[in-house]
């Protein structure tokens, strides 16, 4: 156990994530223009909890430099509730929270206003929830957000619940502090240094808005259907246009409409201080060059990872706008983007151009792979000998194929790409022996990438009825970089049949123009760890006599009124491994285990005892529910405490001994009546269980020696029998097999001592320093 403690640390510690060495920004806003739910600035309102019983998070309050603080980990989602007053903020305008996060890639925030009944349910409840997918990691992040991003949150005299969610899912570490609506004006930076000055030939230019070209006539910069306010600026000499409260903004040609056919890309310069994403909308009025003569088409490329305080220089192939049939008559073009009447842009040099954009390439060969051959079927390697392949690029693609070398090392090149074909009609490949699909790409532009395979089923025809495909997409592919994609199997969840792989499918984002350097493309198998335990839990070898187990072979077990409570989630098997009961829970978000009817008294007891083994769970909590002197649920005198194991080893047992001061705000022991058992992945884990008992570890180490160990007899003893010990002793305390104590005497009264049928647990004082313990059963 001592070995398993050890590796216990280090394994925490090994993954433990950074944390902020500094506090969160004070916050400078008056008291008078702010409503605080928590913040060591400022008076705050009455929060009822700051993680509701249905969230799935921890939460610790700790401080960072003296300032008061919240940490979510392992979060998913946490509630907080103002149920019992309820806050209006109708005079406010804003939300405000610092957040600072080691490892969150997506953090969300949800508003929820119980309406006019202030009640949950009423019908009249509202909410909406607002997400950032670009927080930055290892910093203090302070979220100004207007109250109007909450678009759907029709009222705000009655906000009840705050709730933080966010990726990875269950995984997510956040600090927070500084909680609060204020009424305000947002400032926001702006640049200090003008766009870059365009240094294309003019011959190759139709310019829009540049101080360097002669611009074409536009009608407008904001039209009458606009949601966005415009101000003609100036930034070091050079004309930009900025826009705020930006939803949407037209801008038309109608008047002059722009032939772009001799042009290939659209280019803008724009920086923001608040904008997460930003779109670019071209409308061609067609042929008629009227609105909505029938043949007008438009196209939306969109950007998700602009990055803001700096200038963005943006070069659109116009083949990206895919659904823009003409360039003869471009009568509009449409900026919008998130937040959604909240943003903020500075624009310059918008025009077209006919050009070629030198995009970087990689220096380096794609890393060589390393697996044993056994273990692989390689479609193109030069680490392994390749299966026979029809063709790299089908006569159906949407792209360009070059075969090159990097460093030697043959490569795939494809450009313009939409979508590539690759073909293995002829020979097609069984992948029935294999688990994991590679691929190694490297792109300048690419970003989304996705993977298609398609098998033809035992006809091995096209079209035959028993095909079956599927799709995986990799949506934040990293540029500039080998990506290294292992890809399990079972993610092709629609690829019924892996024995007729005829056809693999690559495509992306942006559509015809995405270029994507490929290699080491193949099958392998991967060790798997097992799923299941192959041998039993460890045998308990604690003397009985310092027990009170729940469930284990090794001992007599209490009363249990169930191992997988109504209310739990999970499945519960009871099976047997190597001839041992043991209990096998899958699905496992969390299981309830009651003893409501014979509730158990510890107090004797200074530890808890549980076996488990586990393929695929990160963490794992025990709960302990103690109903109090009254004995019933939820009479103001329940109390409980769960601890948690963040980086339990999965594939083998896992002996759990908790000392119970663990359970710090678990204040009474004499009435459990719940254990409740949980973990990550939600509702995904599978845990088997063995072993579960309470004991008193202190009882193991005695002063008293074979030869003058108590011993009381006739052991087992009728019922109404006298007793008898062999030595003298100072005083005995007798328990019953739940744990309570029942009897407390002295040597004298000893021999009077009459008991039921039953097993009883006997603890002697013998002197000050010594002590032992004996198991009597009375038939």
């Amino acid at each position: 156990m001592r070995i398993f403690n050890l590796m216990f640390l280090f394994l925490l510690s090994w993954n433990m994530y950074a944390q902020p060495s500094t506090a969160a920004p004070t916050p400078t806003r008056g008291g008078a223009d702010v409503v605080s739910m928590f913040s060591n600035a400022y008076t705050n309102v009455a929060v009822d909890t700051w993680r509701t019983d249905w969230s799935v998070a921890v939460l610790e309050d700790i401080q960072i430099e003296g300032n008061d603080t919240k940490k979510y980990s392992n979060l998913d989602f946490v509630g907080v509730e103002t149920v019992t007053k309820q806050i209006d903020i109708t005079a406010m305008n804003h939300f405000h929270i610092d957040m600072w996060t080691p490892n969150m890639t997506t953090f969300r925030v949800k508003l929820v206003d119980f309406g006019a009944d202030a009640a949950f349910g009423g019908g009249d409840d509202t909410e909406h929830e607002v997400i950032f997918d670009n927080v930055v990691a290892n910093q203090w992040n302070s979220l100004d957000i207007p109250l109007t991003q909450f678009a759907n949150l029709m009222g705000k005299q009655h906000i009840a619940q705050l709730i933080f969610s966010g990726l990875p899912a269950g995984g997510g570490t956040v600090y927070v502090d500084n909680v609060f609506f204020f009424n305000g004006v947002i400032q926001l930076p702006s640049p200090t240094t003008a766009a870059p000055t365009p240094t294309r030939n003019a011959a190759d230019v139709v310019s829009i808005y540049s101080n360097a070209y002669t611009n074409v006539a536009v009608d407008t910069w904001r039209t009458d259907w606009s949601a966005a306010v415009l101000e003609d600026i100036q930034i070091e000499g050079n004309d930009t246009k900025k826009y705020s409260n930006l939803d949407f903004v037209g801008i038309e040609t109608v008047t002059k409409q722009i032939d772009i056919t001799a042009m290939n890309h659209f280019h803008i310069d724009m920086w923001t201080p608040n904008m997460t994403t930003f779109r670019v909308k071209l409308v061609d009025f067609g042929a008629d060059a009227a609105f909505g003569g029938g043949d007008d088409t438009e196209h939306e490329v969109i950007f998700d990872n602009v990055v803001a305080n700096r200038w963005n220089s943006l070069d659109i192939p116009l083949t990206q706008f895919a659904n823009l049939m003409g360039k003869q008559h471009i009568a509009q073009i449409i900026f919008s983007g998130l937040p959604a009447g909240g943003g903020t842009v500075y624009i310059d040099n918008v025009f077209f151009f006919n050009g070629v954009i030198q995009l970087p390439s990689p220096t380096t060969a794609a890393p060589t792979p390393t697996r044993n051959a056994a273990d692989v079927v390689s479609m193109y390697s030069n680490a392994y000998t390749n299966v026979a392949v029809d063709t790299w690029r089908t006569d159906w693609s949407s792209a360009v194929l070059e075969d090159i070398q990097i460093e030697g090392n043959d490569t795939k090149k494809y450009s313009n790409l939409d979508f590539v074909g690759v073909e293995t009609v002829t020979k097609q490949i069984d992948v029935t022996a294999m688990n994991h699909f590679h691929v190694d790409m490297w792109t300048p532009n690419v970003t989304t990438f996705r993977v298609k395979m398609v098998d033809f089923g035992a006809d091995a025809a096209f079209g035959g009825g028993d095909d079956t495909e599927h799709e995986v997409v990799f949506e934040n592919v990293k540029a500039g970089q080998w990506n290294s994609l292992d890809i399990p199997l079972i993610q092709f969840v629609n690829l019924a049949n892996k024995k007729n792989i005829a056809q693999l499918i690559f495509s992306c984002l942006p559509v015809g123009a995405g270029i994507v350097y490929i290699d080491n493309v193949y099958f392998f198998n991967d060790v798997v760890p097992a799923t299941s335990p192959q041998t039993a839990a460890p045998t308990p070898t604690r003397n009985a006599a310092n027990v009170i187990s729940l469930y284990s072979n090794a001992y007599t077990n209490v009363a249990v009124d169930t191992w997988r409570t109504d209310w739990s989630s999970a499945v519960l098997e009871d099976i047997q491994i190597e001839g041992n009961d043991t209990k096998k829970y899958s699905n496992l978000d969390f299981v309830g285990v009651e003893t409501v009817t014979k509730q158990i008294d510890v107090t004797a007891m200074n530890h808890f005892h549980v076996d488990m083994w586990t393929p695929n769970m990160t963490t794992f909590r025990v709960k302990l529910v103690d109903f109090g002197n009254d004995a019933v649920f939820g009479g103001g005198d329940d109390t409980e405490h769960e601890v948690i194991f963040e980086n339990v080893p999965a594939g083998q047992w896992n002996s759990l001994d908790i000392p119970l001061t663990q359970f710090e705000k678990l204040a009474n022991k004499k009435n459990i009546a719940q254990l409740i058992f949980s973990g990550l992945p939600v509702a995904a884990g599978t845990v088997y269980i063995d072993n579960v008992y309470f004991f008193d570890k202190t009882s193991n180490v005695i002063n008293i020696d074979n030869q003058n160990q108590i011993l009381v007899f006739p052991n087992p003893s009728a019922a109404g029998n006298n007793l008898n010990v062999n030595t003298e002793f100072e005083t005995f305390e007798v328990f019953n097999i739940s744990g309570q104590k029942i009897v407390f005497g002295n040597q004298n009264s000893f021999k009077s001592l009459n008991l039921n049928s039953g097993m009883y647990i006997i603890k002697f004082k013998v002197t000050e320093t010594t002590a032992s313990t004996v198991k009597l059963v009375v038939k």
